[in-house]
This record gives structure tokens, C-alpha cells and sequence, in this order.
């Protein structure tokens, strides 16, 4: 794992701390992670290389940016979803590529669906019990990059 991502695991654990405890993801730690991914561009952009290397680096971040901007814009049509996720999802998703966020996504989901059947299954929730989703997405992530790095014998 490089550095950048010890670092945006150690801001995803961060803020799972945040939405567990308070169900809510506070506005400094947004701030924070847009100005770190706002630094993460300035020093791409300085060592990238040709012209061409940076639109491609671009593209990808925009890319990314896409499952975390659908996210972001369901929670203003359902009450299922926060945008405080979609925009933790957008910040992520910039700097990583979009199959990349899509796979934490899928991941975080399913882990997230696994966790509410066992709690429903001993009645520790209800159906329409909120939960959060930011945990999820840190262990997808910390998962992903584990198995990017070929620490699992899979």
C-alpha cells in the first residue's frame, strides 16, 4: 500500500468512528479529506509527467468521482441513504478509479446486507433500522487493497 492509501484508510476508519457513534459524518472531516485529495492532485500533477499523462490521470479521477455522485444523489430522493456516504464515496472515488470504488461499493453492500440478515435474524434490528454505511466501505477498501498487494493466498 502506498502512502496516500494508509492515509485515506486511516481517514475512512476516522470517519467510520464518526458514523457509528454519531450516525453523522461531521463537515470538518469532509473538508478535511477534499483538501487532502486537492493536495494528492497538486503533487500528481507536478511529478506526472507529459501533458498527456495528467488528462488520463483527470479522466480516472472523474470517473471515479461518478458511483459516489449517483450516491449522493439518491439521498436526496430517499431516506435510506446519507449524503454525508455519497460524499465520503465521491472523495474516495477521486482518487482511486472507478472500478475500484465500484468493487468497495458492491463489497460494502453485500457485507452491510450479511450483517442486518444475522442482526435481524436474532431481532437486534428492524427492517428499517439505519445503519451505517461508512464502516463498511473502510473494511472494503482496507479488504480490496490487501488483496491488490497479494496479501491473501487466494
Amino acid at each position: 500500500m502506498s502512502f496516500f492509501q494508509l492515509l485515506m484508510t486511516f481517514y475512512l476508519c476516522l470517519i467510520s468512528v464518526w458514523d457509528v457513534r454519531i450516525r453523522k459524518i461531521p463537515i470538518f472531516l469532509i473538508y478535511a479529506g477534499g483538501i487532502g485529495v486537492f493536495v494528492h492532485f497538486l503533487i500528481t500533477a507536478l511529478f506526472c509527467g507529459p501533458s498527456t499523462e495528467l488528462a488520463r490521470f483527470l479522466s480516472v479521477a472523474l470517473l471515479g468521482a461518478v458511483p459516489g455522485l449517483i450516491m449522493t444523489i439518491l439521498s436526496f430522493y430517499s431516506s435510506k441513504v446519507g449524503i454525508g456516504d455519497g460524499i465520503v464515496l465521491i472523495i474516495v472515488g477521486i482518487t482511486e478509479s472507478c472500478t475500484t470504488i465500484a468493487i468497495v461499493m458492491c463489497l460494502a453492500c453485500i457485507l452491510l446486507s450479511v450483517l442486518a440478515g444475522i442482526l435481524m435474524l436474532f431481532g437486534k434490528v428492524s427492517r428499517n433500522t439505519r445503519m451505517p454505511y461508512i464502516p463498511f466501505v473502510a473494511f472494503s477498501y482496507v479488504l480490496l487493497k490487501l488483496y491488490e498487494g497479494s496479501y491473501f493466498l487466494i
